[in-house]
């Protein structure tokens, strides 16, 4: 088969790993590769590692840059990339030799009308203990773009790292990853992909595996108080456009569910902080129109005994948070009057 794929990997400090993903990536059983190795500022040793492959390996091309993030970094590669596919490896991460090989052989068969996506396999970074398989059983399956949901719900759909690309569609429709997002730019990446591709279907294939390095800390890059709303852009987006494809109002009411579920854990994390600021946080999250509309929309729905366990009431979670505040003004206004 000759054509080629583009295989972007940013680096940024990845020593300890650099070695081990450089590996499985130059013994891939399809070789027909451009690896491109970006080095996003590192100020280790991972220089001596990737040159040393670079200088046995011609397919190896690398680019370096002042650092500026992931996201920088794989669009430079995307820059570069001159393959029919792109695929995205992490520096930390590897892969299983015949994947690009069956990745390659299913987008072909199917002339590109179906998007493919690898089972991946997570371990933490301590012991390397196998912890979880993302699909969490062997399938070959090709699935219909309405139940993309449960792809992504079983965190198929997020990562980058585990598809192969057609690198005209990125470049004629500037898909780009989006600059100085610290969780979720490869989410968002996806789903621009995703609008203008189009695809018929998506296939997920096991066997030959993404092996995921997983942090101790999943969450270690992202500040806290981000979370809640990068994760509510997240899921926000992701749900208008697999609404698009039409996705059924099962799955519409799952994802919305998922939404209302954040900001109320989130509204019990800034109660819990017991600080001024914490406090108004939480009474903007629950006067959130999208969120106001959610509630009053899936009162009868709403698993009780989940949002009970969190110390909230579903159906007034507004006025839950407002008699908050307005017994902590009494109790203060007390003090002061003795």
């Amino acid at each position: 088969m000759d054509i080629k794929v583009s295989v972007i990997v940013p680096v940024f400090n990845c020593e300890t790993t650099l070695e081990r993903c450089l590996q499985s990536i130059v013994n891939q059983s399809y070789t027909y590769l451009q690896i491109i190795i970006v080095d996003d500022g590192s100020t280790d040793s991972s220089s001596e590692i990737y040159e040393k492959y670079a200088k046995l390996d011609a397919r190896i091309r690398i680019e370096k840059k002042e650092n500026g993030g992931v996201s920088e970094a794989r669009n430079t590669g995307i820059d570069i990339a001159d393959g029919k596919y792109i695929a995205f490896v992490d520096a930390d991460d590897y892969l299983d030799e015949t994947y690009i090989e069956e990745l390659l052989n299913l987008n072909e068969k199917a002339r590109d009308i179906v998007l493919y996506i690898s089972q991946v396999n997570g371990f933490y970074e301590r012991n390397a203990t196998n912890v979880y398989d993302l699909w969490n059983r062997n399938v070959d399956k090709e699935y219909n773009v309405a139940d993309m949901y449960y792809i992504w719900r079983y965190s198929l759909w997020n990562p980058c790292w585990n598809k192969l690309y057609l690198t005209e569609i990125i470049k004629e429709n500037n898909v780009r990853f989006q600059k100085n997002l610290k969780l979720g730019e490869d989410l968002l990446f996806n789903n621009k992909y995703l609008e203008v591709f189009n695809p018929q279907s998506f296939y997920v294939k096991s066997g030959a595996k993404y092996n995921y390095l997983m942090p101790q800390n999943e969450y270690k890059h992202s500040n806290e108080d981000d979370f809640y709303t990068l994760n509510k852009k997240q899921i926000s987006e992701t749900k208008n456009i697999f609404c698009k494809f039409g996705m059924r109002d099962t799955e519409e009411w799952l994802m919305n569910k998922d939404l209302l579920e954040l900001a109320m854990v989130e509204v019990r994390r800034n109660l819990l902080r017991n600080t001024n600021e914490s406090y108004i946080l939480a009474k903007t999250i629950c006067k959130e129109e999208n969120i106001k509309t959610l509630v009053k929309k899936y009162k009868s729905s709403i698993n009780k005994r989940w949002l009970y366990l969190y110390g909230i009431c579903p159906l007034r979670i507004t006025k839950y948070v407002e008699l908050y505040l307005n017994s902590r003004s009494k109790g203060r206004k007390d003090e002061t009057t003795n």
